[in-house]
């Protein structure tokens, strides 16, 4: 055990432990057992169940190197992903300030906290995902399901305070109300890998209509197998949480924007120097192709954004 200059550290998943700085002097592999992949749930019995009847909204998070969205009413709520990175931070989230003794502003927690009952979506088991879920012990207590791909594993999600909500997934439509619900489906990609074994979202919010695709490209996504997620990548949307973060893929193939020049695309990244996200060529291409860009990578506060309606 060493004082906490060394950046390495380990804590056990959704326990709100503290974590424990370590150094690192040798990695050696080990054979283990595997995960089990997440089976397909052959009921959608753990759904919040209470009809929603008040105007329904679409919120997205700055926050940071990590993607997070609430599709909400005044009493339901699905997370779309729980995710956070730099400049957000686990102990400035928790202790509710910053280094510099600024207050840490999050208006997360208390937008679930108001509601009666509420689910997590999230498009693959990537930290940056579903971190919020580990550090936030209010918000894990409020969700009632955590929906993850189906046929994949997902090790931190056996942790035991988490492992009874989870729930695998293939497509299926999860409804607030007649006006509002959400499309999400199973990706079958060309390649596998952890960014592609993935669920994408369509929001439809008060007759508008939002793209979550998490961090498959809308490249790939015109090419997977899934002929929903194509007919996705053809549509046209009030609003887009941009793919991966902006990264130089998430360039090309843009989707049409509903209203040019008043769709928004956000942009969730923040200011991690190994990624450099966004990307100026996305930005970029997102500018040409109509979208109103929403861009606060430097945001070091938990804050909210509207897309919709």
């Amino acid at each position: 055990m060493v004082r906490e200059f060394s950046s390495s550290y380990a804590y056990p998943a959704f326990q709100a432990a503290d974590p424990s700085y370590i150094r690192v002097r040798d990695i050696s592999p080990v054979e283990g057992a595997k995960v089990a992949p997440i089976a397909a749930a052959s009921s959608v019995a753990l759904l919040p169940a209470i009809a929603e009847q008040a105007q329904c909204s679409l919120t997205t998070f700055h926050v940071g190197q990590g993607m997070c969205s609430v599709f909400h009413g005044s009493r339901t709520g699905y997370i779309l992903d729980a995710g956070a990175g730099t400049p957000v931070r686990r102990k400035q989230y928790l202790a509710g300030l910053h280094d510099d003794g600024k207050p840490f502003v999050n208006e997360l927690g208390p937008l679930v906290s108001e509601l009666e009952e509420a689910a997590a979506i999230l498009s693959h088991p990537d930290s940056d995902h579903w971190r919020l879920l580990d550090w936030d012990a209010a918000v894990l207590a409020k969700v009632r399901s955590v929906f993850l791909p189906a046929g994949e594993p997902a090790l931190a999600f056996s942790a035991p305070a988490v492992k009874p909500k989870v729930v695998g997934v293939e497509d299926h439509v999860f409804n607030l109300n007649s006006r509002n619900w959400l499309d999400v489906r199973r990706s079958k990609p060309t390649a596998s890998d952890k960014n592609g074994e993935c669920l994408v979202t369509a929001v439809y919010c008060e007759g508008g209509r939002g793209l979550l695709p998490g961090d498959y490209v809308y490249e790939r996504m015109a090419e997977d197998g899934n002929r929903a997620i194509v007919s996705m990548a053809l549509d046209r949307f009030d609003a887009v949480v941009v793919p991966h973060h902006g990264d130089e893929a998430s360039a090309a193939q843009v989707v049409a924007p509903r209203h040019p020049l008043q769709s928004k695309a956000f942009f969730s990244a923040g200011t991690h120097t190994g990624y450099g996200h966004p990307t100026p060529v996305s930005v970029a291409s997102h500018r040409r192709r109509d979208f109103v860009v929403i861009d606060d990578h430097l945001c070091r506060d938990v804050l909210g954004k509207r897309l919709l309606p």
